[in-house]
């Protein structure tokens, strides 16, 4: 469900609408940056802990993960579609003369581009950490037996 409604008063002023967008991009930063910290947690887990995983624990793992990943993806999704609809906003708000340097910097920096980056990026990294999971548990089963 998209979050509009910070952005829908129409007397909000550019200030206001700065404030929102800047608190909505230091919340999508703060969730990436706990994911980036999960999934390598999870890597390293899975690469000192190989010799002790079974098929049961693999599944959890990758589960589990899977799971927080979506939490985290649907939190950035909706943080950046209440960032991309205050652009809106400073775009209806540049219709009226006087636009402050710091709402048109805003206008010209923030890019959907940036947006669509860090949810593929996240999929990606999503994708390569259960790989890397099912890969160290298969890598101790299928190395060769010293006796």
């Amino acid at each position: 469900m998209r979050n509009t409604v910070i952005f829908g008063d129409p007397s909000m002023t550019e200030a206001e609408v700065l404030a929102e967008i800047s608190t909505r991009t230091e919340a999508i930063w703060s969730l990436l940056q706990w994911w980036v910290s999960l999934s390598f947690a999870v890597m390293v887990g899975a690469y000192w802990g190989a010799q002790r995983l079974t098929v049961g624990i693999t599944i959890l793992i990758c589960s589990l993960y899977s799971l927080s990943t979506l939490v985290v993806f649907s939190g950035m999704t909706n943080f950046s579609l209440a960032v991309r609809d205050g652009i809106e906003t400073l775009r209806i708000l540049s219709l009226d003369p006087g636009l402050s340097p710091i709402g048109e910097g805003a206008l010209g920096r923030q890019s959907s581009l940036v947006v669509v980056f860090t949810q593929v990026w996240v999929v990606a990294s999503f994708l390569f950490t259960n790989a890397f999971v099912i890969y160290c548990y298969k890598r101790v089963r299928e190395a060769p037996r010293i006796t």
